[in-house]
């Protein structure tokens, strides 16, 4: 089941002051909506699901742009979407194939923003070359990246 968090701006904030007048200001050049899907199940990483929890509805209240949707890990959209961690973050999932497992924060948070910021504007980020040699590929190739503190 899919639950829409409300854009509440009493509730309790997770990210400090400073981060969220940064996101707000970002957010507001966002030209396209983006929907993020989040996974979580109970009793599996808890620490990390409630981290993702605040963190997402946090963004959620910062972009009028970004629709936020939380899911049961076995829900209909987990199968549909083949996710089978918690906690789980899709984005934009009718339209691209890009997955968090595990909660985006740190130097995931960086790399999570800008990725939301690319999907609205309905770029890439890759350079013509990088394109190129993309489009000449002949069977679908499946890219992970995967990022350590360490």
């Amino acid at each position: 089941m899919s639950k829409k968090t409300p854009k509440k701006a009493e509730e309790q904030w997770y990210l400090p002051q400073d981060s969220r007048t940064h996101l707000e200001k970002l957010f507001k050049e966002m030209p396209e909506p983006v929907t993020l899907e989040v996974f979580t199940q109970s009793g599996m990483n808890d620490p990390y699901n409630e981290a993702m929890v605040a963190f997402m509805r946090d963004i959620d209240r910062l972009g009028e742009k970004i629709s936020l949707n939380f899911n049961d890990l076995h829900g209909e959209k987990a199968s549909t979407y083949g996710v089978s961690r918690s906690p789980s973050l899709l984005v934009q999932p009718d339209k691209y194939r890009i997955r968090y497992t595990g909660t985006p924060l740190g130097e995931e948070a960086r790399v999570f923003i800008e990725t939301m910021m690319l999907v609205s504007h309905g770029k890439s980020g890759l350079s013509q070359s990088s394109r190129d040699v993309l489009a000449g590929l002949k069977e679908q190739r499946e890219l992970k990246v995967f990022i350590s503190p360490t």
